[in-house]
């Protein structure tokens, strides 16, 4: 449903940009890049989402060793659980922010440099690159904490305090 708003955003953009730049022939280049820059970012996006939706590999899945997130665009794939060293939640959103033991070691298996540069982004504003969005997930986001704290104790033995 997502894919097609974004799509529908960016030909409506684009369709507004090349008309303004018409009636306005004074800025009719710049209007006609504007609407094109508006109308890929739209499209990458819409694309974006259509592939998670067709992807029917997409989703987090839990194991006795590790965990793989595959939940959205910007996943750091494979964890293993001997790498997690806790587990926070983002109050008021439902993001879950994966504490590892080495976020350079998470950066470097990164897919490639501008998934890279998204965790990195991840580091800078969460402290960690792993940050998982339960709203990207078809799950309750309660049930999802429920999930990753039990795996994470089995693992590691302790109890854990979520913040």
């Amino acid at each position: 449903m997502l894919c097609w708003i974004y799509g529908g955003v960016g030909l409506l953009s684009l369709v507004l940009f090349l008309s303004l730049g018409e009636l306005y022939p004074s800025i009719q280049l710049v209007m006609r890049i504007v609407g094109i820059v508006i109308a890929v970012f739209f499209g990458v996006v819409a694309g974006t989402y259509l592939k998670r939706y067709r992807d029917q590999a997409a989703g987090l899945y839990f194991g006795a060793k590790s965990f793989i997130d595959q939940a959205s665009a910007v996943s750091c794939g494979e964890i293993t659980w001997k790498d997690v060293t806790g587990i926070k939640r983002v109050e008021g959103r439902e993001l879950l922010l994966i504490d590892v033991k080495s976020n350079e070691k998470v950066l470097k298996a990164a897919k490639n440099r501008a998934i890279g540069r998204l965790l990195e982004r991840n580091v800078a504003l969460y402290g960690t690159p792993v940050v998982i969005d339960g709203s990207a997930l078809n799950t309750n986001f309660d049930e999802l904490r429920v999930i990753f704290r039990r795996y994470f104790e089995r693992q590691k033995g302790k109890k854990i305090h979520e913040n």
